[in-house]
Protein backbone atom coordinates (compact mmCIF):
# COMPACT_ATOMS: atom_id res chain seq x y z
CA UNK A 1 0.00 0.00 0.00
CA UNK A 2 1.38 3.03 -0.93
CA UNK A 3 1.67 5.85 2.29
CA UNK A 4 1.37 9.44 0.65
CA UNK A 5 3.70 12.31 1.85
CA UNK A 6 2.87 16.18 1.02
CA UNK A 7 5.33 17.45 -0.63
CA UNK A 8 6.38 21.07 0.25
CA UNK A 9 3.95 24.02 -0.88
CA UNK A 10 1.57 21.04 -2.48
CA UNK A 11 -1.49 22.15 -0.50
CA UNK A 12 -3.13 25.55 -0.42
CA UNK A 13 -3.23 25.88 2.59
CA UNK A 14 0.24 24.95 3.35
CA UNK A 15 3.07 27.52 4.39
CA UNK A 16 6.44 26.40 3.77
CA UNK A 17 9.86 27.99 4.95
CA UNK A 18 10.89 30.32 1.86
CA UNK A 19 13.87 32.29 1.89
CA UNK A 20 15.71 34.30 -0.41
CA UNK A 21 19.07 32.62 -2.18
CA UNK A 22 22.34 34.32 -2.14
CA UNK A 23 23.53 36.50 -4.90
CA UNK A 24 26.96 35.64 -6.52
CA UNK A 25 29.00 37.06 -9.65
CA UNK A 26 29.49 33.55 -10.47
CA UNK A 27 27.22 31.69 -12.32
CA UNK A 28 25.05 29.37 -9.97
CA UNK A 29 26.74 26.09 -11.02
CA UNK A 30 29.58 27.12 -10.11
CA UNK A 31 28.95 28.40 -6.79
CA UNK A 32 26.82 25.34 -5.77
CA UNK A 33 27.49 22.53 -3.53
CA UNK A 34 25.33 20.18 -2.22
CA UNK A 35 25.61 18.14 1.56
CA UNK A 36 24.96 15.08 0.03
CA UNK A 37 27.30 13.14 -1.62
CA UNK A 38 27.60 10.13 -3.65
CA UNK A 39 28.08 6.84 -2.29
CA UNK A 40 27.51 2.96 -3.33
CA UNK A 41 23.82 2.66 -2.85
CA UNK A 42 22.78 6.37 -4.77
CA UNK A 43 25.27 5.01 -7.94
CA UNK A 44 23.64 1.95 -8.22
CA UNK A 45 20.33 3.84 -8.60
CA UNK A 46 19.00 3.68 -12.91
CA UNK A 47 16.34 5.70 -13.46
CA UNK A 48 13.38 3.79 -12.56
CA UNK A 49 12.74 1.38 -9.37
CA UNK A 50 14.73 -1.80 -8.68
CA UNK A 51 15.27 -4.09 -6.15
CA UNK A 52 19.44 -4.13 -5.09
CA UNK A 53 18.75 -6.32 -2.78
CA UNK A 54 20.00 -7.08 0.94
CA UNK A 55 23.27 -5.11 0.76
CA UNK A 56 21.63 -2.05 0.36
CA UNK A 57 21.03 -2.00 4.08
CA UNK A 58 24.58 -1.83 5.03
CA UNK A 59 24.63 1.54 3.87
CA UNK A 60 25.49 4.24 6.99
CA UNK A 61 24.24 7.95 5.45
CA UNK A 62 22.20 9.18 3.47
CA UNK A 63 23.75 9.87 -0.52
CA UNK A 64 23.29 11.96 -3.26
CA UNK A 65 24.07 10.55 -7.22
CA UNK A 66 23.18 12.47 -10.54
CA UNK A 67 21.72 9.41 -13.06
CA UNK A 68 21.26 12.39 -15.87
CA UNK A 69 22.91 15.75 -15.70
CA UNK A 70 21.47 18.76 -18.00
CA UNK A 71 23.72 20.19 -20.09
CA UNK A 72 22.05 23.47 -19.66
CA UNK A 73 22.19 24.81 -15.85
CA UNK A 74 21.57 28.60 -16.45
CA UNK A 75 18.83 27.90 -13.97
CA UNK A 76 19.65 26.07 -10.20
CA UNK A 77 17.92 25.96 -7.78
CA UNK A 78 18.78 27.92 -5.16
CA UNK A 79 18.18 27.77 -1.16
CA UNK A 80 14.40 28.17 -0.69
CA UNK A 81 13.48 28.31 -4.42
CA UNK A 82 10.68 26.13 -5.77
CA UNK A 83 11.56 23.25 -7.94
CA UNK A 84 8.64 20.90 -9.56
CA UNK A 85 9.75 17.20 -10.26
CA UNK A 86 8.75 14.32 -10.56
CA UNK A 87 10.14 12.04 -7.46
CA UNK A 88 9.48 8.41 -6.82
CA UNK A 89 10.16 6.98 -3.51
CA UNK A 90 10.78 3.00 -3.60
CA UNK A 91 11.85 0.06 -1.50
CA UNK A 92 15.69 -0.28 -2.02
CA UNK A 93 15.60 -4.17 -1.29
CA UNK A 94 12.57 -4.87 -3.06
CA UNK A 95 11.91 -2.21 -5.44
CA UNK A 96 8.30 -2.02 -4.45
CA UNK A 97 7.46 2.07 -5.05
CA UNK A 98 6.17 3.22 -1.77
CA UNK A 99 5.19 7.31 -3.12
CA UNK A 100 4.96 8.77 -6.22
CA UNK A 101 4.34 12.66 -6.84
CA UNK A 102 4.14 13.44 -10.64
CA UNK A 103 5.06 17.14 -11.63
CA UNK A 104 5.04 18.38 -7.74
CA UNK A 105 6.50 21.44 -6.51
CA UNK A 106 8.91 21.03 -3.59
CA UNK A 107 11.13 23.35 -1.37
CA UNK A 108 14.81 23.35 -2.23
CA UNK A 109 16.64 23.16 1.51
CA UNK A 110 16.79 27.19 2.16
CA UNK A 111 20.24 28.54 3.45
CA UNK A 112 19.54 28.95 7.17
CA UNK A 113 19.25 24.95 7.16
CA UNK A 114 22.26 23.82 5.27
CA UNK A 115 24.98 24.19 7.72
CA UNK A 116 22.01 22.82 9.72
CA UNK A 117 21.75 19.40 7.66
CA UNK A 118 25.67 19.10 7.02
CA UNK A 119 26.07 18.99 10.99
CA UNK A 120 23.11 16.59 10.91
CA UNK A 121 24.51 14.52 8.97
CA UNK A 122 28.30 14.05 10.48
CA UNK A 123 26.25 12.98 13.61
CA UNK A 124 24.08 10.38 15.18
CA UNK A 125 21.31 12.85 14.37
CA UNK A 126 21.62 11.65 11.04
CA UNK A 127 19.33 8.57 11.64
CA UNK A 128 16.48 10.64 12.63
CA UNK A 129 17.10 12.74 9.01
CA UNK A 130 12.94 12.45 7.01
CA UNK A 131 13.07 11.89 3.33
CA UNK A 132 11.19 15.21 2.62
CA UNK A 133 14.25 17.25 4.76
CA UNK A 134 16.60 14.92 2.75
CA UNK A 135 15.01 15.49 -0.76
CA UNK A 136 14.82 19.20 -0.02
CA UNK A 137 18.75 18.93 0.18
CA UNK A 138 19.16 16.90 -3.15
CA UNK A 139 17.50 19.43 -4.76
CA UNK A 140 19.44 22.34 -4.43
CA UNK A 141 21.78 23.10 -7.33
CA UNK A 142 19.32 20.89 -9.99
CA UNK A 143 18.58 22.27 -13.07
CA UNK A 144 15.87 20.98 -15.13
CA UNK A 145 16.27 18.38 -17.46
CA UNK A 146 18.79 16.41 -14.22
CA UNK A 147 17.74 13.36 -13.10
CA UNK A 148 19.19 12.94 -9.32
CA UNK A 149 18.81 9.46 -7.09
CA UNK A 150 19.14 9.75 -3.61
CA UNK A 151 19.76 6.74 -1.24
CA UNK A 152 18.74 6.86 2.96
CA UNK A 153 19.39 4.21 5.38
CA UNK A 154 17.15 2.20 7.37
CA UNK A 155 16.64 4.52 10.02
CA UNK A 156 15.57 7.37 7.81
CA UNK A 157 13.47 4.76 6.38
CA UNK A 158 11.96 4.38 9.51
CA UNK A 159 12.27 7.90 11.00
CA UNK A 160 9.96 8.78 7.41
CA UNK A 161 7.31 5.95 8.57
CA UNK A 162 8.66 4.06 5.48
CA UNK A 163 9.31 0.80 6.45
CA UNK A 164 12.47 -0.91 7.75
CA UNK A 165 14.66 -1.20 4.72
CA UNK A 166 16.91 1.46 3.17
CA UNK A 167 15.09 3.46 0.45
CA UNK A 168 15.83 5.42 -2.85
CA UNK A 169 14.40 8.31 -4.53
CA UNK A 170 14.55 9.21 -8.28
CA UNK A 171 14.11 12.83 -8.78
CA UNK A 172 13.31 14.31 -12.14
CA UNK A 173 13.36 17.61 -12.17
CA UNK A 174 11.11 19.52 -14.78
CA UNK A 175 11.51 23.22 -14.08
CA UNK A 176 13.68 25.75 -11.33
CA UNK A 177 11.74 29.12 -10.14
CA UNK A 178 13.47 32.38 -8.82
CA UNK A 179 12.59 33.32 -5.21
CA UNK A 180 11.93 36.44 -6.08
CA UNK A 181 9.67 38.60 -8.73
CA UNK A 182 12.20 39.30 -11.96
CA UNK A 183 11.03 40.71 -15.11
CA UNK A 184 10.71 44.28 -16.80
CA UNK A 185 9.29 46.85 -14.15
CA UNK A 186 6.48 48.82 -14.80
CA UNK A 187 5.18 52.23 -13.80
CA UNK A 188 1.85 51.66 -11.03
CA UNK A 189 -1.43 53.87 -12.50
CA UNK A 190 -2.48 56.62 -10.08
CA UNK A 191 -4.40 55.96 -6.96
CA UNK A 192 -1.97 53.41 -6.56
CA UNK A 193 0.33 53.10 -3.70
CA UNK A 194 4.53 53.33 -4.12
CA UNK A 195 6.45 49.66 -4.02
CA UNK A 196 10.11 49.61 -2.28
CA UNK A 197 11.76 46.53 -3.02
CA UNK A 198 15.46 46.29 -0.59
CA UNK A 199 18.30 43.76 -2.52
CA UNK A 200 16.59 40.48 -0.59
CA UNK A 201 13.72 41.09 -3.18
CA UNK A 202 11.13 42.11 -0.15
CA UNK A 203 8.55 44.74 -0.73
CA UNK A 204 7.56 48.21 1.47
CA UNK A 205 4.46 50.08 0.79
CA UNK A 206 3.87 53.68 0.78
CA UNK A 207 0.63 54.60 0.54
CA UNK A 208 -0.79 57.62 -1.15
CA UNK A 209 -2.92 60.37 0.76
CA UNK A 210 -5.73 59.62 -0.74
CA UNK A 211 -8.49 57.76 0.63
CA UNK A 212 -8.71 53.88 0.08
CA UNK A 213 -9.95 52.28 -3.01
CA UNK A 214 -13.49 51.87 -2.88
CA UNK A 215 -13.36 49.30 -6.27
CA UNK A 216 -10.88 46.63 -6.69
CA UNK A 217 -7.70 47.42 -8.97
CA UNK A 218 -5.06 45.08 -10.02
CA UNK A 219 -1.82 46.31 -12.02
CA UNK A 220 1.52 44.63 -12.43
CA UNK A 221 4.95 46.34 -10.80
CA UNK A 222 7.51 43.83 -12.71
CA UNK A 223 5.82 41.59 -15.60
CA UNK A 224 7.90 38.60 -15.83
CA UNK A 225 8.52 35.99 -18.19
CA UNK A 226 7.59 32.82 -16.98
CA UNK A 227 3.89 30.73 -18.17
CA UNK A 228 1.02 32.67 -17.71
CA UNK A 229 -0.96 31.46 -14.77
CA UNK A 230 -4.45 29.92 -15.91
CA UNK A 231 -7.49 29.39 -13.58
CA UNK A 232 -5.94 25.91 -13.09
CA UNK A 233 -2.89 26.96 -12.22
CA UNK A 234 -1.71 26.18 -9.06
CA UNK A 235 0.12 29.28 -7.78
CA UNK A 236 2.56 29.85 -5.33
CA UNK A 237 4.65 33.11 -4.06
CA UNK A 238 4.82 35.47 -1.80
CA UNK A 239 2.32 38.20 -0.36
CA UNK A 240 2.16 41.52 1.54
CA UNK A 241 -1.04 42.81 2.73
CA UNK A 242 -1.05 46.34 4.33
CA UNK A 243 -4.48 48.21 5.60
CA UNK A 244 -4.83 51.69 4.73
CA UNK A 245 -3.48 52.95 8.04
CA UNK A 246 -0.27 51.41 7.03
CA UNK A 247 -0.61 48.52 9.22
CA UNK A 248 1.16 44.78 7.80
CA UNK A 249 -1.99 42.54 8.40
CA UNK A 250 0.15 39.57 6.97
CA UNK A 251 3.88 38.97 5.22
CA UNK A 252 4.63 35.83 4.16
CA UNK A 253 7.94 36.84 3.27
CA UNK A 254 8.20 36.32 7.35
CA UNK A 255 6.67 33.49 7.60
CA UNK A 256 7.36 31.50 4.66
CA UNK A 257 6.16 30.97 0.68
CA UNK A 258 2.47 29.71 0.33
CA UNK A 259 0.50 28.08 -1.95
CA UNK A 260 -2.29 30.63 -3.25
CA UNK A 261 -3.81 27.49 -5.22
CA UNK A 262 -6.45 27.22 -8.12
CA UNK A 263 -9.21 29.21 -8.99
CA UNK A 264 -11.63 26.04 -7.76
CA UNK A 265 -9.64 25.58 -4.61
CA UNK A 266 -8.10 28.95 -3.80
CA UNK A 267 -6.54 29.25 -0.06
CA UNK A 268 -8.97 31.34 1.54
CA UNK A 269 -6.13 33.21 3.56
CA UNK A 270 -5.68 34.90 0.20
CA UNK A 271 -8.55 35.97 -1.50
CA UNK A 272 -6.77 37.62 -4.19
CA UNK A 273 -6.41 34.40 -6.35
CA UNK A 274 -8.56 35.44 -9.05
CA UNK A 275 -6.86 38.13 -9.96
CA UNK A 276 -3.36 36.29 -10.43
CA UNK A 277 -4.95 34.64 -13.67
CA UNK A 278 -3.78 36.05 -16.69
CA UNK A 279 0.13 36.88 -15.22
CA UNK A 280 3.37 35.52 -16.37
CA UNK A 281 5.61 33.74 -13.54
CA UNK A 282 7.62 36.42 -12.19
CA UNK A 283 5.54 38.93 -11.96
CA UNK A 284 5.45 41.35 -9.23
CA UNK A 285 1.45 42.05 -8.59
CA UNK A 286 -0.57 45.18 -6.68
CA UNK A 287 -3.57 44.75 -5.34
CA UNK A 288 -6.08 47.29 -4.87
CA UNK A 289 -9.08 45.43 -2.34
CA UNK A 290 -12.05 47.86 -0.75
CA UNK A 291 -12.80 44.74 1.57
CA UNK A 292 -15.83 45.37 3.48
CA UNK A 293 -14.99 49.28 4.37
CA UNK A 294 -11.35 48.45 5.49
CA UNK A 295 -9.62 48.64 2.59
CA UNK A 296 -6.12 46.40 1.87
CA UNK A 297 -3.24 46.31 -0.37
CA UNK A 298 -1.75 42.76 -1.71
CA UNK A 299 1.88 43.04 -2.55
CA UNK A 300 1.93 39.56 -4.31
CA UNK A 301 5.16 37.77 -5.89
CA UNK A 302 4.16 34.97 -8.18
CA UNK A 303 7.00 32.95 -8.57
CA UNK A 304 6.15 29.31 -9.17
CA UNK A 305 3.14 27.42 -10.87
CA UNK A 306 2.40 23.84 -11.44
Amino acid sequence: MRRRIIPAAVSAALLVTGLTACTSAESPATVCENPLQPGVLSNAVTGEPSAIGEGANDILNAQRSLIVEAQERSDTAAPGGIVVADVTLFDAVTGQVLDEREGAPHLALPEDLIGEASAALSSSDSNSIGADFLIAAALLCTAPGDSVAVAMTPQQAQASQLGSDAIAAVIAVRSVFRTQAEGSERALPNGFPAIAVNDAGRPGVVLPPASGPSEARVAPRVLGTGEEITAESMAIGQALTVDWSGEVVQNTWESGLVAFGTEAEANPTFPFREQLTGYPVGSQVVILDPGEGEPVVHVVDILAAS
